[in-house]
């Protein structure tokens, strides 16, 4: 046999090897692209979510907790005050995602999970707020 001959048939014989490894290597190559692509879209949702909290908190302490204490005889909030407080920075959080907005972080993170971590993040931020 010829170098030639030798050369053609190993090809022939390693072909279907190289083909099967590229195949391999390109579903790996979707897989992490899309691993990426996925946490990117979950991390930019997070901070939207975050902005948007934050923002809200602010908004409804400097119009509705100022108002409600200022009316209040001893400056104290009562509970069902606090509790539609609340009520009014979630529904001010959803206006400021917009329903664009609101519909994809639903998309991304979960309704459930976005309701809670939505409540959360308002107490974190009022709790820090208060120090």
């Amino acid at each position: 046999m010829t170098t030639n001959e030798l050369a053609l048939r190993a090809v022939e014989l390693l072909s279907p090897v190289l083909l099967a490894l590229l195949s391999y290597l390109a579903v790996r190559a979707t897989q992490w692209f899309k691993a990426k692509t996925d946490n990117a879209l979950v991390g930019f949702m997070l901070d939207r979510v975050s902005v948007a909290v934050l923002e809200s908190v602010k908004e409804v302490n400097a119009t509705i907790v100022a108002a409600i204490r200022e009316a209040s005889s001893d400056g104290v909030i009562t509970d069902e005050e606090a509790a539609d407080i609340k009520q009014d920075a979630i529904d001010a959080v959803k206006a400021y995602l917009g329903e664009k907005g609101l519909k994809q972080a639903k998309t991304v993170l979960g309704s459930d999970a976005l309701d809670a971590m939505i409540t959360t993040k308002i107490e974190a931020y009022v709790h820090d707020m208060k120090l």
